[in-house]
């Protein structure tokens, strides 16, 4: 989602938007036509102000059934996921975690007025306000983000669904640099060959932001999808 209310998607599966629509892993899906991986689409939609996360969600949604005639229905079967907790029982966090009191509204209102809503150049590379991105192989950084907003990024690196179980409320800095397991190996905690020249993602995120990536058995939502369409032309 971008300043102003606008989502583009480039080149994008219909598998992904409902992956993104929902929240869920690609596991979480059971039902879909071949073709929602293989065929490909460019997305342009807007709102009239900046949505939530929530909000965005439900726009997203709207978009696939108004598109694709989107039908489903949901389940709930038990798998294994992560729950993302403190390591100490303090509360202290990582040397790479820390809060953030940024005015995201703001700093998007004054992104429309000034750049029509492209974000502010930064110098050094560095992010700017109120966003999440990878700054380079097996680098993540988050400016001004709720650890809601960081679970997506740990599910896609971990191959899981990712709860946040930390309690942690306000948004947060974060910086984080691992080794990127390769395609070969299981992104678990022991794939040592994770650790060849790095840290593992698990090993990261305890050590750097001063939480843990444990390992539960818990009921998934899952998505059934009873109905999906090709998109007639515009």
């Amino acid at each position: 989602m971008q300043p102003g209310g606008r989502f583009e998607a480039a080149n994008a599966t219909v598998r992904q938007l409902i992956i993104r629509a929902y929240q869920l892993q690609d596991s979480q899906i059971v039902g879909a036509s071949a073709w929602t991986n293989s065929e490909r689409f460019d997305i342009a939609a807007r709102a009239e102000r900046n949505l939530t996360p929530d909000e965005f969600s439900a726009m997203l949604k709207n978009l696939l059934i108004d598109r694709f005639q989107l039908s489903i229905h949901t389940a709930a079967q038990d798998q294994q996921i992560y729950a993302l907790v403190l390591v100490r029982k303090d509360g202290k966090l990582g040397p790479s975690l820390r809060p953030s009191n940024v005015d995201c509204d703001k700093v998007a209102e004054e992104a429309i007025a000034l750049r029509g809503g492209a974000p502010p150049k930064m110098p050094g590379g560095e992010f700017p306000p109120c966003s999440i991105g990878m700054s380079g192989v097996g680098k993540m950084s988050a400016r001004s983000k709720p650890l809601s907003q960081l679970l997506n990024f740990f599910s896609q690196m971990t191959g899981r669904p990712v709860k946040d179980r930390t309690g942690l409320q306000g948004a947060f800095d974060a910086e984080l640099t691992w080794t990127p397991t390769p395609a070969s190996a299981s992104p678990t905690p022991e794939a040592t060959a994770a650790n060849l020249g790095g840290p593992s993602i698990f090993t990261a995120v305890q050590e750097q932001l001063g939480l843990r990536l444990e390992s539960v058995k818990t009921p998934l939502l899952t998505i059934v999808i009873d109905h999906i369409e090709m998109p007639s032309e515009n």
